[in-house]
């Protein structure tokens, strides 16, 4: 196929949901492509979506879950096609960046929500020799934290004990972890690493959110669930999610009044999936 068609075949592919095809064409042309895409990434691309099927057919995610997997990883495969061909704009010459400068930039372009241009800017500042011993740790724990959102959970528990290896007594670090497990359906592993952050520092929030996560989806304790919330709430007021949650829980426990009291103060605080907490509020308002 001459390159000049292969990114409107690509296309098509996309919108037939043919993406193991897409990935696979794209390998085949890579020499041609010449790093528009790399081998790496394209692997990346094919084992998370063999992930998420076979996680899907064990019954480790709901088929809505799978869905939402899915369409992640076929947005990022519509980026890269949309890219190919497209000549790059040169850019002034300029002092190569250092280690922190690399770091900062990645973690700004992870708080941006640009994942793949963050996980390829953190793993240029791991790859530079004179990175500091801390920094290295945060590039690992940044770097765990985009896999996570681009949904490559082996790849972000892989980051995350990179980064504990190097600093194990961070608690952010542990609890970054036991979300992963717990995303992954690992839940004793997730509790086991809630429990680690917690005894190293008592006062971090994201830990009691992300305990409250656990009960609400996993143990079904919502008690418990409204219990780790309240405390995650208490030790910052800012954090939307677990508002969300705690609605989410409130309403399994029939307090209704309660639970859209906290819908409404997660949204004003930033939550971006109202709707489906919404839904399943109204859903649990139903039974």
């Amino acid at each position: 196929m001459n390159q000049q068609d292969l990114p409107e075949a690509l296309k098509n592919m996309l919108l037939n949901d043919q993406l193991k095809e897409v990935i696979s064409r794209l390998r085949a042309h890579l020499p041609e492509l010449r790093g528009q895409v790399t081998e790496e990434e394209l692997l990346q691309y094919a084992a998370r979506l063999n992930a998420v099927e076979r996680e899907r057919n064990l019954g480790i995610i709901t088929a809505e879950r799978y869905g939402i997997e899915k369409n992640q990883l076929r947005q990022i495969l519509i980026q890269a096609v949309t890219q190919l061909g497209k000549a790059p704009v040169p850019e002034p010459a300029q002092l190569p960046d250092g280690p922190e400068q690399l770091l900062a930039r990645g973690s700004q372009q992870y708080q941006d929500g640009e994942y793949r241009q963050a996980a390829a800017t953190i793993q240029q500042a791991i790859a530079q020799p004179g990175i500091h011993k801390g920094d290295l740790a945060q590039a690992y724990a940044v770097l765990g934290n985009t896999y996570n959102q681009l949904g490559y959970y082996q790849e972000a528990i892989d980051a995350h004990q990179q980064a504990l290896e190097i600093r194990p007594d961070t608690a952010s670090y542990w609890t970054n972890l036991g979300i992963c497990y717990r995303l992954t359906g690992q839940y004793d592993k997730a509790a086991s690493c809630y429990e680690k952050a917690i005894s190293l520092d008592p006062g971090y929030a994201e830990t009691y959110t992300s305990l409250g996560a656990l009960h609400l989806t996993h143990t079904m304790q919502f008690e418990q669930a409204v219990h780790f919330l309240e405390k995650a709430i208490a030790l910052d007021p800012g954090q939307a999610i677990a508002y969300a949650n705690m609605a989410i829980a409130k309403a399994s426990l029939g307090c209704f009044d309660e639970a859209d009291a906290l819908l409404r103060q997660a949204v004003m605080k930033g939550y971006r999936n109202a709707k489906h907490a919404r839904q399943m509020i109204d859903n649990l308002r139903a039974l």
